[in-house]
């Protein structure tokens, strides 16, 4: 098995003294000072409403699977190259930029067919994954349901809840799929704010996991990487602990798949944050984004239990633009969105997988939103 590397947080800066001081963190300066991030990268002007597809299909992309070598092949004839080129110059921006789209790899029928880096970048390069480390944890905590170890509909098993006289043991895992948990949360990274409480601590999913209710659960959607931080400590837990952690997310996604990129960053304790810090080339991203295509299945194998795909596209009772950890803001499609505009779009119905990377100035949304209508049938 692969040693999944330990990171460190790239917008905070740990300090501790005393006990603590063998645990410490010590990580680098935000890229660009900034007193509010937002952790997801939705679009700023509001998309129209869509619905997941209703046919799931199998395997859209003909059987084709990537190996260490990954097959290209040509656009589809009905494909605008010209358009599809100048709308990536422009999101490239200057030969140095540094607010700027990074990558797009495109994938259909199972080949890349279009990937374009730009010049300070190139296909070797680890990508910040943001918020889209929420779409992987979700599809780790759906291989556990497959598994009969987890109930999606069940009281979520925290620590904190599990109490049955205490509101929050209401809670399912569902309700945190779906960001409707009812916890206190807001998504900024104010000096006091509770995301910065929630890096800092001991143990990240803990620190989430003690917030008092502001809402009943599974009533009000909120967004909130504190929410997924706990479904990545309920994976840890079931599993056992943080390197059995490694290997169950070595064993039964990345090694089948073929992802060998990807780094992780962790709270102080050793658990992966969850909610943010899968970091990954963007043919990786692109690999994972294929396994949502084909319905969770790779190579003949099935990964994701069945159904799984489906759970998590669909919007939730709380949100219409949001299923199970993925955003639905485009017609016939789903995404993998993260802060600034890491973006993996998977069409089932136009069999395509578009994944892009950015820096924080990036504009991934117009890029998408021109680059996509291209694809469609």
């Amino acid at each position: 098995m692969k040693s999944l590397r330990l990171l460190v947080v790239p917008f905070l800066l740990v300090a501790c003294s005393g006990s603590d001081a063998a645990s410490t963190v010590t990580t680098a300066p935000p890229p660009v000072e900034t007193s509010v991030a937002p952790t997801t990268a939705a679009p700023t002007t509001t998309p129209p409403t869509t619905v997941a597809p209703t046919t799931t299909l199998a395997s859209p992309s003909g059987g084709v699977f990537p190996g260490a070598d990954w097959e290209t092949a040509d656009l589809p004839g009905s494909v605008d190259r010209a358009a599809l080129d100048a709308a990536v110059d422009v999101a490239f921006g200057k030969p140095d930029a540094a607010g700027r789209v990074r990558s797009i790899v495109i994938v259909q029928g199972g080949k890349i067919t279009y990937e374009r880096y730009h010049p300070l970048d190139n296909a070797e390069t680890i990508m910040d994954s943001y918020s889209v480390a929420k779409s992987v944890t979700s599809s780790l905590i759906g291989i556990l349901t497959g598994d009969g170890k987890l109930d999606v509909d069940a009281p979520a098993p925290v620590t904190e809840w599990a109490d049955p006289a205490d509101p929050r043991h209401e809670i399912t895992l569902a309700d945190l799929l779906h960001m409707s948990s009812g916890l206190k949360w807001q998504e900024d990274y104010s000096t006091e704010s509770l995301v910065r409480g929630m890096v800092t601590a001991p143990v990240a999913s803990a620190f989430v996991a003690s917030q008092p209710l502001t809402s009943p659960p599974g009533t009000e959607w909120q967004y909130s990487t504190g929410t997924t931080a706990i479904l990545a400590g309920i994976l840890t837990d079931t599993v056992g602990d943080p390197a059995k952690t490694d290997e169950f997310i070595e064993d039964r996604l990345l090694g089948p798949i073929g992802i060998t990129s990807m780094e992780f960053q962790r709270d102080r304790a050793g658990r992966w944050f969850g909610g943010f810090g899968a970091n990954a080339t963007t043919r990786d991203f692109a690999r994972f984004g294929l396994l949502f295509l084909n319905d969770g299945v790779w190579n003949g194998q099935r990964l994701l239990p069945e159904g799984w795909v489906d759970y998590s596209r669909t919007p939730s009772p709380t949100s219409a633009q949001y299923g199970a950890q993925w955003w639905m803001l485009h017609d016939d499609a789903f995404e993998a969105r993260g802060l600034f505009g890491q973006i993996v779009l998977v069409s089932q119905k136009n069999d395509v997988v578009i994944a892009i990377n950015t820096t924080q100035g990036g504009d991934a949304d117009t890029l998408v939103d021109t680059v996509y209508p291209l694809f469609q049938s």
